[in-house]
């Protein structure tokens, strides 16, 4: 809640356009949502869509959005019809920012996991800002 308020602050405030998804997203639906966001100044925010950490496609793009070069270009090279039947590119450029609400605690899935999910979590956690709010326990 307090990220929308402060988003629609931006909004007002530095045209700032930002997008809340919540629930289930799939890497195909994610390719999408960013391109339809790839402009600098929008914003993607991702609210407990937590499927798409355990999803290896959804991560390499996540990881193609978030990369650190000057030119973040993400690929779609999978056929499917959905990229074209919604007037979408295979491939493009982001520019946009994300946000990540979630409950998982990366630093502990990372810590005692091992394979191909880790190394893409670990990934992500070199191109993230990442805060934890130390709410673990139900207490």
């Amino acid at each position: 809640y307090k990220i929308e308020r402060q988003l629609e602050h931006f909004k007002e405030k530095d045209g700032i356009h930002s997008e809340v998804k919540k629930g289930v997203m799939s890497a195909i639906e994610l390719f999408m949502w960013l391109q339809r966001n790839k402009e600098k100044g929008r914003v993607c925010v991702l609210d407990d869509a937590d499927g798409i950490f355990k999803d290896e496609n959804a991560l390499a793009i996540l990881k193609g959005a978030l990369d650190t070069s000057d030119v973040r270009k993400i690929s779609w090279t999978t056929a499917s019809h959905l990229i074209e039947s919604n007037g979408l590119d295979r491939e493009f450029v982001y520019e946009g920012s994300m946000i990540f609400i979630t409950n998982l605690n990366w630093r502990q899935q990372i810590a005692k996991g091992r394979g191909p999910m880790v190394d893409h979590m670990q990934a992500l956690m070199t191109r993230v800002h990442y805060l934890d709010l130390k709410l673990h326990t139900e207490r």
